[in-house]
């Protein structure tokens, strides 16, 4: 499976992937706005710090970002979706740029079912050398 550097061409074609990860995200009870999406993965393609990996079946998002309270840098996911279990070669190409940038961390984050952290999944980033180091607890309060 081809992984490239996507381009504001791919802008619709992830419109899907979009709206897939806003239905199972924190904000899933609000509209999905395209127009925003579509804003988002813009300013996400046109900067030297952040990249969109695309294949046919997924994308992934990710942003450097200094750390807040040390000199550490990590190259952090901010999406993550693919179909058919081919993740696998989106996340090589995360990892690759993170050596390529010399970073000290890869972050990646996961949208849970019902509270549940997909036991496979976990294992698997386990597997590739990952920690579990943060979870995310959200309250409505609208």
């Amino acid at each position: 499976m081809i992984v490239r550097k996507a381009t504001q061409a791919d802008i619709p074609k992830l419109m899907p992937f979009a709206r897939a990860f806003h239905d199972k995200g924190v904000f899933n009870d609000k509209s999905f706005n395209e127009h925003g999406a579509m804003s988002y993965l813009n300013s996400l393609m046109n900067n030297a710090h952040t990249r969109v990996f695309v294949h046919e079946k997924g994308v992934i998002g990710v942003a450097l970002e200094q750390g807040e309270m040390n000199s550490g840098t990590v190259l952090r996911e901010r999406f993550f979706m693919a179909h058919d279990r081919t993740g696998a070669p989106l996340l090589n190409a995360f990892e690759a740029w993170g050596k390529e940038l010399r970073v000290d961390k890869l972050a990646l984050s996961m949208i849970v079912d019902d509270g549940e952290i997909p036991e496979k999944l976990h294992d698997y980033y386990v597997g590739l050398g990952y920690t579990l180091v943060e979870a995310v607890y959200v309250k409505d309060v609208s």
